[in-house]
Protein backbone atom coordinates (compact mmCIF):
# COMPACT_ATOMS: atom_id res chain seq x y z
CA UNK A 1 0.00 0.00 0.00
CA UNK A 2 3.00 2.33 0.25
CA UNK A 3 3.00 3.03 -3.50
CA UNK A 4 -0.69 3.91 -3.46
CA UNK A 5 -0.16 6.15 -0.43
CA UNK A 6 2.64 7.95 -2.26
CA UNK A 7 0.40 8.36 -5.30
CA UNK A 8 -2.47 9.82 -3.26
CA UNK A 9 -0.28 12.14 -1.17
CA UNK A 10 1.57 13.40 -4.24
CA UNK A 11 -1.73 14.17 -5.98
CA UNK A 12 -3.11 15.91 -2.91
CA UNK A 13 -0.08 18.21 -2.88
CA UNK A 14 -0.33 19.15 -6.57
CA UNK A 15 -1.57 22.64 -7.38
CA UNK A 16 -5.07 22.58 -8.82
CA UNK A 17 -3.96 23.75 -12.28
CA UNK A 18 -1.42 20.93 -12.58
CA UNK A 19 -3.91 18.39 -11.24
CA UNK A 20 -6.40 19.51 -13.89
CA UNK A 21 -3.78 19.35 -16.64
CA UNK A 22 -2.84 15.76 -15.79
CA UNK A 23 -6.31 14.50 -14.84
CA UNK A 24 -6.29 11.79 -17.51
CA UNK A 25 -2.86 10.60 -16.36
CA UNK A 26 -4.05 10.49 -12.75
CA UNK A 27 -7.10 8.44 -13.74
CA UNK A 28 -5.11 6.01 -15.86
CA UNK A 29 -2.42 5.58 -13.21
CA UNK A 30 -5.07 4.90 -10.58
CA UNK A 31 -6.52 2.16 -12.79
CA UNK A 32 -3.06 0.71 -13.39
CA UNK A 33 -2.37 0.66 -9.65
CA UNK A 34 -5.64 -1.14 -9.02
CA UNK A 35 -4.79 -3.77 -11.64
CA UNK A 36 -1.17 -4.29 -10.54
CA UNK A 37 -0.48 -7.69 -9.03
CA UNK A 38 2.38 -6.81 -6.71
CA UNK A 39 3.75 -3.94 -4.68
CA UNK A 40 6.87 -3.94 -6.87
CA UNK A 41 4.69 -3.35 -9.92
CA UNK A 42 2.83 -0.56 -8.11
CA UNK A 43 6.14 1.06 -7.14
CA UNK A 44 7.29 1.04 -10.77
CA UNK A 45 3.97 2.54 -11.91
CA UNK A 46 4.16 5.32 -9.32
CA UNK A 47 7.82 6.08 -10.10
CA UNK A 48 6.98 6.46 -13.79
CA UNK A 49 3.97 8.61 -12.93
CA UNK A 50 6.01 10.90 -10.65
CA UNK A 51 8.64 11.44 -13.35
CA UNK A 52 5.97 12.18 -15.97
CA UNK A 53 4.01 14.64 -13.85
CA UNK A 54 7.13 16.40 -12.60
CA UNK A 55 8.34 16.78 -16.19
CA UNK A 56 4.99 18.24 -17.26
CA UNK A 57 4.90 20.56 -14.24
CA UNK A 58 8.40 21.88 -14.90
CA UNK A 59 7.73 22.80 -18.54
CA UNK A 60 6.99 26.46 -19.09
CA UNK A 61 3.38 27.11 -19.92
CA UNK A 62 2.81 27.83 -23.58
CA UNK A 63 0.86 30.91 -24.53
CA UNK A 64 -1.11 31.00 -27.76
CA UNK A 65 0.43 33.05 -30.54
CA UNK A 66 -1.34 36.19 -31.61
CA UNK A 67 -2.12 36.38 -35.27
Amino acid sequence: MAAQDTFHHFNADLPEDIRTAVADTIRQTGEDLFAARSEDARVRIVETYLREVNAKASRPERTPRAG
